[in-house]
C-alpha cells in the first residue's frame, strides 16, 4: 500500500477473507462471481468500473489461494485506482513471499521449541 501511495500516487484498501467469510461478506454479486474464475485459473481477477459508472462504484481485484492453513480470498478495491496485469502479478508474488516467510518463521519457532526441550530437529517435523 505504501509503494502504491508514495511512488505511484494511487490508493486502495484490501481485505483477506477465509473462503467462508468471503461467501458471507457484503460484496456485490458480480465480485463474488469472479471467485470461480480465480479458483479455476489460479490467477487474480479484475473488474474496473467503466467511465459511465458512478464515482461511487469501485474497482476490484480478487485472488483465491490455498495453503496448509486453509482457503483464502484477497480483495483489493479502490474508487480511483484501476487494476491491471502488473497488479495481478505483484499480488501473486507478494502472497508467495509472505507465505514463504510464514513457513520459515514456523519452522524456526518449532525448532527453537524443540531445542528448549532437547529434542532432535528434522526438516520434516
Amino acid at each position: 500500500m505504501d509503494f502504491y501511495s508514495d511512488q505511484l500516487g494511487l490508493s486502495f484498501t484490501y481485505d483477506i477473507y477465509t473462503l467462508n467469510q468471503f461467501k458471507k461478506a457484503k460484496l456485490p454479486k458480480s465480485i463474488k462471481a469472479m471467485l470461480d474464475k480465480s479458483i479455476q485459473t489460479g490467477d487474480p481477477c479484475i473488474t474496473n468500473k467503466s467511465n459511465s459508472d458512478s464515482e461511487y462504484y469501485k474497482n476490484f481485484l480478487i485472488h483465491y489461494f490455498e495453503n496448509m492453513d486453509g482457503k483464502f480470498v484477497t480483495v483489493l478495491n479502490s474508487y480511483q485506482t484501476e487494476f491491471d496485469t502488473f497488479d495481478k502479478s505483484l499480488l501473486i508474488i507478494l502472497q508467495n513471499v509472505i507465505y514463504d516467510y510464514y513457513l520459515q518463521y514456523n519452522y524456526i519457532y518449532e525448532a527453537s521449541e524443540k531445542l528448549e526441550k532437547n529434542e532432535t530437529i528434522s526438516p520434516n517435523n
